[in-house]
Parts: C-alpha cells; structure tokens; sequence
C-alpha cells in the first residue's frame, strides 16, 4: 500500500503492482533471462486468474509497458519454449492493465480466434503472413512460420504502432505444426461504445468475453454491438 515501508516506484494510485519489491514471495515464481541477463523476467503468481494456468510474466526491472524489439524476440522465444501456452501483450490503451511496467499474460488456453481461418496474404520460406476472414468483424494479422521471420514482421509492424502512438494487442501461440502463430490486432478504441464499462484487452478481442456484472452479461447479444 501507499505510504509502507520499502515500497519502491509509488504513483498516484500506489505503488507499482508487480515491482517485485511491492509484492509477496510467494507471489514470486521463476525467473527468465535472455541476451546474456540484460533481459530479466519473472513468473507471478496471477491473483485474479481468467484462464487456465494464467500466471502474470513481468520484468523484472520498472519499465514502461512499450516493446523493445529485444522484448518481441523474447516473447516468441519464450512461446516457442512453452509449447502448451499462449504469450499476450496489452499495449497501452488496449488493455493494458498496468501500464507503468512491462508484463505479459500468460496461460493455457484455446481461444475462440484460434479456429477461424486464416486468408493467406504473402508466403515465403519460412513465413507466412495473412489475415482473419469472415465471420471475424475485427481486423487481425497473422504471422506463421520460423522464428526469426516472425520475429522481423513482427517488429517491423509493432515498431510503426508505437512511433504513431496506434494501441494494439499481441497473442503468440502456435499452429497444428507447433510453429509460431502470432496474431496482431491494431486498436482503435480501448473501451467499447456501449454495454462495458471496462477497457477491452487482447482476451476480449481474441473473443473470450469476460464480464464484471451481472448486468453486462446478460446486455450481450448475438446482435448487439459491442
């Protein structure tokens, strides 16, 4: 809480949420490092869980939520390691619950994205780069193949966003080959026009609609925009 002893990055509403000197060790799981220890993540135990498994990845350092191209290589190296879990990132004004400090989503489960069909826009060796069609109404990229070329398309495409300032989401997961599937889904709106009152993330935008009230639940329709 604000004001205890040791609490370290204190803002507005307190202080920071996942800094590991803020939180319990319990909370505390494993640590991953890459390029050498210059990149330094860390599993925490996920209070409020929505999926299967979900457990927060945060970094170990106070970084903003905004992705380096290290951090992007590291997202996918880390899916490619995880064969049963998905990887999603929250930009900020797309959900993005914490947007002080860099974290990903973690868990084990199929989301409703996952099974509709992807129209091919370019393939080459090693990559293959389309976009989901009817009945999805939600513009989404995706990028399949070898890490490397998924990892150049990637960025390329993540880096434009964030020097225009454009919100988006990120869900890497595999395909039935178990190579990387990773789905981009630029944003435009964080909260909806009507029926929520709570911002919209990657979860919600892959199709898994989560409600807080009783209220919002039973407002969602097959014909209701949302």
């Amino acid at each position: 809480k604000k004001g205890d002893p040791g609490a370290v990055n204190v803002g507005k509403k307190g202080p920071c949420f996942i800094c590991l000197p803020n939180i319990s060790i319990i909370q505390r799981g494993m640590r991953l490092f890459a390029l050498g220890g210059l990149l330094n993540f860390v599993f925490l135990v996920q209070p409020f869980p929505i999926l299967s498994a979900h457990v927060t990845l945060a970094s170990a350092r106070h970084t903003p939520q905004i992705l380096s191209q290290q951090d992007v290589n590291f997202l996918l190296d880390a899916t490619q390691r995880s064969a049963e879990f998905s990887y999603t990132y929250n930009s900020i004004g797309a959900g993005a619950s914490i947007e002080e400090h860099l974290h990903f989503h973690v868990f084990r489960y199929r989301l409703p994205i996952e099974d509709i069909e992807v129209e091919v826009i370019s393939e080459s060796k090693g990559l293959k780069v389309g976009r989901l069609g009817l009945p999805w109404p939600i513009l989404t990229l995706v990028f399949e193949g070898e890490k490397e070329k998924v990892n150049a398309s990637l960025w390329s495409i993540v880096d434009e966003a964030q020097k225009r300032n454009k919100p988006f989401n990120i869900l890497s997961t595999h395909n039935s080959q178990g190579k990387l599937k990773v789905y981009f889904i630029p944003r435009r709106r964080e909260t909806p026009l009507s029926t929520f009152a709570h911002a919209l993330g990657v979860v919600e935008m892959a199709g898994f609609i989560l409600t807080e009230k009783t209220s919002e639940f039973s407002a969602v329709t097959e014909d209701k925009d949302i």
